[in-house]
């Protein structure tokens, strides 16, 4: 993940995989610090043409094939924020945390996103 904001800085990047139906197989990860010492942990990943990505390289490759072969450019990146407290394993929580809100509410994102493309 990159950004221009120089309120925000990047401490750490990765990925991390999930389990779960109806959840994207992988995720990007950032932890996020301010100035102030406040941090956030971040996942992201893409939707395109009823597919999950985490990679911005292949969210474009399959944005573009999508739009050659005339199915659109139905796209959209999903991004999950939760604050992290100071604590033992604070990364570890916020993935319990972010990890829990994905599986209650991505299914419906995901049909949300379905809906939208089909109605097209």
């Amino acid at each position: 993940m990159t950004s221009n904001d120089k309120r925000w800085m990047q401490l750490t990047a990765g990925e991390r995989q999930l389990r779960g139906s109806g959840l994207p197989p992988e995720v990007l990860v950032a932890d996020l610090t301010d100035r102030v010492a406040q941090r956030l942990r971040v996942w992201q990943w893409y939707w395109v043409d009823g597919q999950w990505t985490n990679s911005p390289a292949r969210a474009k490759a399959m944005t573009a094939i999508a739009q050659l072969i005339g199915r659109g450019d139905d796209s959209a990146a999903i991004v999950l924020v939760t604050a992290q407290t100071a604590g033992v394993d604070t990364s570890a929580q916020a993935d319990a945390v972010l990890e829990n809100f994905a599986a209650q509410g991505v299914p419906a994102i995901a049909a949300t996103l379905q809906a939208t493309r089909s109605a097209r």
